[in-house]
Parts: C-alpha cells; sequence; structure tokens
C-alpha cells in the first residue's frame, strides 16, 4: 500500500492540535452553535460571492493542477502493484474527508474569533493564540514537516527532468555520474530558491497554488494522459501541445485578464488537447502504442518521433 509521508505527519499534527475543540468544548467561542451564528453572512451558502462560472473555473483549476503532479505519481509507482497503489489513494481519500473538515473548521473559528486575521494566517494564528506555547511548537513543527514532504517530490522531480531530458539530450550527452549528480544539486538549490522568491511575491497562498495550477494543466496534463496513459504518442504533438496550451493560458491570463470570467486553465487545457489531437494526426511518425503493452513494459515502450526511450 501507498505509505505517505504527508498523512503521518499530518496524523500527527491533528494528534497534537485537536482543531474542532476551540468550539466543542465551547473555549471562547460559545460551542457549535454559537460559532455558527458568528460567522459573517455568505461564509457557509455554496457559491460564497462567486458566480457559478468562476466557481467551476477554480474546482477545474484544483482538480487538473493536481493530476499526475510529482507527490502523487512519484507514490504510486513506488507501490509494488497497481492495486497497492490503488488501495493507497482510496484510503488516503477517505482520510481527507476529516483532514479537510478539520482545515474548514480552523478557519471558521478564525473568521470568528479573529476576524482581522487574513486567510493566510488563520492557522498560525489559531495555534499561536489557542495553544500552549510547547504544544504550538509541535504542531507547527509537524505542520512544516507535511510541507517539506511534499516540496521535495517537487525538486526531486525538477531536478531529475532537467538533467535526463535537457542536459543529457542537449547539452551533455557523456556525462557520468558524479557530474549528473552535481548538476541535479545546482538545479534543486536553484529552484528551491526561485520558489521562496515566487511565494513571497505571491499575494496569497491560493493566488499562488491557482498560479501554479495555470503552468502546469495547459501544458503538461493532456500529454501524459494522451501519450502515457492511454498510448497516443508523438513527439512533435506532444512540444506543440506544450507551447500552444502555455501560451494560450498566458495570454487568456496576463493579457486579456480572463474575458467573460472564463479561467485561463479552461482555455489553455482546451488549446492544449486541441493542438496535441491535431498534430497527432498530421505527424507521419506518430502511432498508438496498445494500452497492454504500456502496462506489461512501460519503460520500454518507445516514443513515436523520438526513438525508443533508453
Amino acid at each position: 500500500m501507498v505509505r505517505s509521508e504527508d498523512q503521518r505527519r499530518t496524523v500527527c499534527a491533528l494528534q497534537c492540535f485537536p482543531a474542532p475543540r476551540p468550539y466543542l468544548r465551547g473555549v471562547r467561542a460559545g460551542g457549535p452553535h454559537a460559532l455558527i451564528a458568528k460567522v459573517p453572512e455568505g461564509h457557509l451558502s455554496f457559491l460564497g460571492s462567486w458566480t457559478p462560472l468562476a466557481f467551476i473555473g477554480v474546482f477545474l483549476s484544483f482538480l487538473l493542477g493536481e493530476t499526475l503532479v510529482p507527490p502523487y505519481t512519484q507514490r504510486a509507482f513506488a507501490a509494488r502493484t497497481p492495486q497497492d497503489s490503488r488501495r493507497g489513494f482510496l484510503v488516503a481519500g477517505i482520510f481527507s474527508l476529516g483532514f479537510y473538515f478539520v482545515t474548514a473548521s480552523i478557519g471558521l473559528v478564525a473568521t470568528v474569533l479573529y476576524p482581522k486575521a487574513t486567510p493566510d494566517q488563520a492557522l498560525p494564528t489559531v495555534v499561536s493564540e489557542l495553544l500552549p506555547m510547547g504544544l504550538s511548537g509541535i504542531v507547527l513543527a509537524a505542520l512544516f514537516a507535511v510541507v517539506m514532504s511534499t516540496a521535495d517530490s517537487y525538486l526531486n522531480a525538477t531536478a531529475v527532468c532537467f538533467t535526463k531530458d535537457i542536459y543529457v539530450s542537449f547539452i551533455h550527452r557523456d556525462a557520468g555520474a558524479r557530474l549528473l549528480l552535481t548538476v541535479q544539486r545546482l538545479v534543486t538549490v536553484l529552484v528551491g530558491v526561485a520558489a521562496a522568491f515566487f511565494a513571497l511575491a505571491a499575494p496569497s497562498i491560493i493566488d499562488a497554488l491557482l498560479i501554479s495550477y495555470d503552468l502546469w494543466a495547459p501544458t503538461v496534463v493532456a500529454p501524459l494522459i494522451l501519450g502515457v496513459v492511454w498510448g497516443y504518442r508523438s513527439g512533435v504533438a506532444g512540444v506543440l501541445a506544450i507551447v500552444a496550451g502555455g501560451a494560450a493560458m498566458g495570454t487568456w491570463r496576463w493579457v486579456l485578464h480572463e474575458p467573460y470570467g472564463v479561467s485561463a486553465l479552461i482555455v489553455g487545457v482546451a488549446v492544449n488537447i486541441v493542438v496535441y489531437g491535431l498534430a497527432y494526426i498530421l505527424d507521419p511518425r506518430a502511432g498508438r502504442l496498445p494500452v497492454a503493452t504500456i502496462r506489461a513494459h512501460p519503460t520500454a515502450a518507445p516514443v513515436a518521433g523520438l526513438g525508443p526511450r533508453s
């Protein structure tokens, strides 16, 4: 079964910090009924201040933006069998129901008790104000561990992809293991520093996530599903789809400023899929790899237009 470090560390944090306690025990909030009564109007409605189109855009952003991201795929590939991977993700999904309930509960408590706190500071404020000093330190340490166990997956995937797909393929084909390790370390440091500056520049955590999703989903998700999962493989189609999807997303978001309230991610993904399909049809070297072959020999499957994979 997939054993996620994120889940274990999050469980530790929740055990240290019983999130519903400020209102289930009537601490300062007056109990659950008093807490709900004090929540500002609109916070408990389904759409809040969002229009249905805006809600759909954010929903698809989180759905597609989290699809096939490194923290999930690495844990899936680490499972002994596909069945173990499925069971692991099923257990993680069941656990997430309680996790998201607790997370939303903390937000409601912070909204009522500390209305001046920003959304990004809701959890730190509740932890620092309602928990003893030693216990709050343990909770924050556990939360930092959760963040780091996800960040290291992204850093590792970025370093490996750059080294294998760019450095070895185009810069230094005969690089030795020691040199490749040095390159991976340098890339990890540079990407980590760039990510820190990006986090500081982003208006909020949600904005940072949405920007990341806009860069990921319209470029990578569809080519991975069409080419790797379903076997419609074409190197030309993959490159063109990535460029077209990213350009469409960037133009719609930063040049046109998302007219009609349509998310840039939706536009980018649609252009990405259309371009991939057209390029696949027009590419004479494109071909369909049977799904059975992919499942039986996932690392030996050739990529149409790029030759056999090493």
